[in-house]
């Protein structure tokens, strides 16, 4: 990159960044938004489905046929945590996201940042009537080409050239053709993760670009099967801006303090826009432990915590209920649909009740691990809470749903829950975290009880 292609995008990130913080910033988010995911998952899908390893996602899916594998094919993702990249990516205040990427993976970076602030309303490229926008409340995330979480086959990615052929000539071009009044009169697009080898079709998405103002489409080229850069020039022509670097990297050279402040106020007001609370119950006594926005968001980092605000879902009209009921049901809830569980959307498990009381004897009395004498050594599952409860059962037996149910229920009652979030990132900040929350719980009277 010559001097003054540098400075040329260090003028377009700014203006990225400014666009960001206005609230005025498309996403479109290709297949390789993290580093080594997609290769990674088509090898697990070669090895769940006995097929040799190849680059054809389309192929490697068309063995994905019955429940046995799709179940397989759900845990080999647990494996993989969401990447930082995709989070830094997830963490700034789009006004709209749309993605050709079909991993679990974008679903739980989006929601994770919007747990605490805006609710996430994922919605399908052919069964979305309009492209309703994103609003202080909620953001929009528009997967072009389906989610394999998905349990219903109609929200799936194709499995044939066929149907990949249908979505990205007939409904494809219907979505991209709405791009210009989603990202509106001084919008930018920024595209992040787009390989030569995503199923997004780039001369179509050029072409839906046309009228838009030049420099107001930011290309943060992959790593991995990039696009070559004459290839985009030309298809994009004085519209495009080009970076090397991440998003995040770009902005750290590209913006003045005074910019990269006003983005984080924006990230602050609409990602977070208050602070939350938590009732907290100690035998009769209870206490009120208030969090901060940037408490909140540190602490939401690393885990889900059930505020007050769990237990009080907004209200729905009833076709919004219906609609939020089949959410419920066909998505796969690695970080769970805490509003969903509010409204009464799980069924009470058989084993449900005398869990629930096993557990709330067990923190109404904490004790020691450790036996007094020998004599009650084969006692001490029986008599520490300080021990972990398993929950043994077949795979998609309702383990996890179980301990949704479990942990609202809790919330309920006035305890402290929490859903630990096992990743890479989370790893590397837990401790810092973890220490916010038992000092705010200490605060409280109750740091005894963790």
């Amino acid at each position: 990159m010559t001097t003054g292609d540098m400075g040329q995008s260090e003028a377009s990130g700014s203006t990225l960044l400014r666009a960001l913080a206005s609230g005025r910033a498309t996403l479109l988010l290709g297949q390789r938004h993290s580093p080594g995911l997609l290769d990674s998952l088509k090898r697990d899908i070669a090895a769940i489905t006995d097929q040799p390893d190849s680059d054809d996602l389309v192929r490697l899916l068309s063995a994905v046929r019955d429940d046995s594998s799709l179940e397989g094919l759900r845990r080999a993702f647990e494996i993989h945590p969401v990447a930082p990249e995709l989070v830094e990516v997830a963490e700034n205040p789009w006004s709209y996201v749309l993605t050709s990427a079909v991993d679990p993976q974008v679903h739980e970076a989006f929601q994770r940042p919007g747990s605490s602030g805006r609710q996430l309303r994922v919605m399908f490229a052919g069964h979305a009537g309009t492209l309703a926008r994103s609003g202080s409340t909620t953001l929009t995330l528009l997967r072009l080409f389906g989610a394999l979480e998905e349990r219903d086959p109609t929200y799936r990615p194709p499995t044939s050239d066929l149907e990949l052929r249908k979505q990205t000539r007939l409904d494809l071009p219907l979505v991209l053709s709405e791009l210009p009044r989603l990202i509106g009169p001084g919008g930018h697009l920024a595209v992040v993760g787009v390989g030569s080898d995503d199923w997004l079709d780039v001369e179509t998405l050029a072409l839906s670009c046309g009228d838009l103002p030049e420099g107001s489409v930011h290309w943060f080229s992959s790593h991995e099967q990039p696009i070559p850069t004459d290839e985009l020039q030309s298809l994009f022509g004085d519209r495009l801006r080009l970076y090397t670097g991440s998003l995040a990297s770009e902005f750290a050279v590209a913006s003045t303090d005074s910019e990269r402040a006003a983005l984080d106020q924006a990230r602050t007001q609409l990602l977070h826009p208050a602070g939350r609370q938590m009732t907290i119950r100690r035998g009769e006594e209870s206490a009120v432990v208030a969090f901060s926005p940037d408490e909140w968001r540190r602490l939401s980092q690393i885990a889900v915590v059930l505020d007050d605000d769990v237990v009080q879902p907004p209200p729905l009209g009833e076709e919004e209920e219906r609609q939020a009921f089949r959410d419920f049901l066909y998505r796969v809830q690695r970080i769970p649909d805490w509003a969903g569980v509010a409204r009464g959307f799980l069924f009470e498990r058989e084993a449900a009740l005398s869990l629930l009381e096993r557990v709330e004897r067990e923190l109404a009395a904490p004790r020691s691990v450790h036996a007094t004498d020998a004599a009650d050594l084969d006692d001490v599952s029986r008599r520490s809470s300080r021990l972990p409860i398993l929950i043994q059962g077949a795979p998609a037996s309702g383990k996890s749903r179980l301990l949704h149910w479990l942990a609202y229920q809790l919330r309920l009652r006035d305890h402290v829950c929490g859903l630990r979030l096992a990743d890479e990132r989370a790893r590397l900040v837990r401790t810092g975290r973890a220490r916010l929350l038992c000092a705010r719980r200490q605060d409280a009277g109750i740091l005894r009880g963790c």
